[in-house]
């Protein structure tokens, strides 16, 4: 049959030029009263849809708000933040700036440019041979201090070797001949 009616892509080509005469389906009057049903259909539940929506919005009312709530309300910033922070940081500044001025206020208010000492300092005398006895005995308390630790370190060290005599070495703590080192230095 192919070769009686020639190959089958010059059929396909012969149908390609040939202009498309409008077809009447069978039935097409059907189809298009379903779809017609089928619109009207999802018209109304759109309308319906509205209708109800329309009637919440209008439904809803204003929150009724009692006194601390409209306090509160008022209270609450509906700046931008931008605004909000680049204010702040004023406020803060200016606040800094007002809390050192005070602090500088009572200083000097508490200032009288006249100093005064207790009665018993005013009657006693002071020398240099008193800052020097009072050099020496700080120093006589820290070596005190000094040899209360190490009597302390020795307590603790529970290991004290014994050197032979013909060594040569004293027997000596470790600990204080650290400490005399470093005291020499």
């Amino acid at each position: 049959k192919q070769d009686a009616e020639g190959p089958p892509e010059a059929g396909i080509d012969a149908a390609r030029e040939q202009p498309e005469a409008p077809r009447r389906a069978l039935g097409s009057e059907f189809f298009d009263r379903l779809q017609q049903g089928s619109a009207a259909r999802l018209e109304k539940l759109r309308q319906k849809q509205e209708v109800r929506l329309q009637e919440e919005v209008g439904a809803l009312k204003p929150p009724l708000l009692n006194a601390k709530s409209r306090k509160i309300a008022s209270r609450t910033c509906t700046q931008p933040l931008a605004d909000r922070s680049a204010e702040f940081l004023r406020a803060r500044e200016q606040n800094r700036e007002r809390a050192m001025v005070e602090k500088q206020e009572r200083e000097l208010r508490g200032l009288t440019h006249n100093p005064e000492i207790t009665p018993k300092a005013s009657c006693l005398e002071r020398s240099p041979d008193d800052r020097f006895r009072w050099d020496e005995k700080r120093r006589e308390q820290l070596q005190e201090r000094q040899t209360r630790q190490l009597s302390k370190l020795q307590q603790e060290c529970t290991f004290q070797p014994q050197l032979c005599p013909s060594s040569g070495h004293d027997a000596q703590s470790v600990v204080g001949r650290l400490l005399r080192e470093d005291a020499a230095a």
